[in-house]
């Protein structure tokens, strides 16, 4: 068998990804194109790996091919069976939490709701502003929307870390930061995850 050298390796990777990219999502679905680029990178690794003198970094790439070869089998086994591994599992309790991407749309709302109070807004009239200025929320009651801001205001996450950044720059010009954080909120589109 011939031994490809370092470049030849590198533009297999990249044609390997680029399939996956563009073939195997588009026949297969995002499961499989990720399962597939990831073994792809694996199999690089491996490729790297026997070219390597050093027997403790051929040890060090090995690992790391074989850890990234085991979430491929994972993300392969959940598209083909449906069955979810151990690496895929989440740690926490799913039904009571939302993606990070409905996080950071609760988040700009939020933001804009706590800047309209800033502006000397009630909290059910900003949060009726916000219901009417973000799309994804039209059905959404003010209440939960004030509870969105009140779970921010409280909590230590990095979110909440963020949260208390956005009132420090809405400070200046409150009515503006409001139309600004409903703007991007309205940027990330809807979900019905709100």
């Amino acid at each position: 068998m011939r031994k490809f050298t370092p470049r030849e390796r590198l533009q297999k990777l990249r044609d390997d990804l680029l399939k996956a990219h563009r073939e195997i999502k588009a026949t297969n679905g995002d499961t499989d194109a990720y399962a597939i680029a990831l073994m792809s990178v694996a199999t690089f690794l491996r490729d790297e790996r026997a070219e390597h003198k050093d027997g403790e970094q051929k040890h060090r790439i090995g690992e790391c091919a074989q850890w990234i070869e085991a979430l491929a089998r994972q993300l392969g086994d959940r598209g083909r069976t449906g069955y979810v591994g151990p690496l895929l599992q989440s740690d926490t309790n799913p039904g009571n939490t939302v993606s990070s991407l409905v996080q950071k749309r609760r988040l700009l709302v939020a933001a804009g709701v706590k800047a309209l109070i800033i502006s000397r807004l009630s909290r059910e009239e900003a949060a009726r502003q916000a219901i009417s200025k973000v799309k994804a929320i039209k059905d959404t009651s003010w209440k939960r929307v004030l509870s969105w801001m009140d779970e921010f205001g409280r909590t230590r996450s990095s979110l909440a870390h963020m949260f208390q950044h956005m009132m420090k720059v809405a400070q200046t010009n409150p009515k503006l930061m409001a139309e600004v954080y409903f703007h991007h909120a309205n940027e990330l589109g809807g979900s019905s995850d709100w």
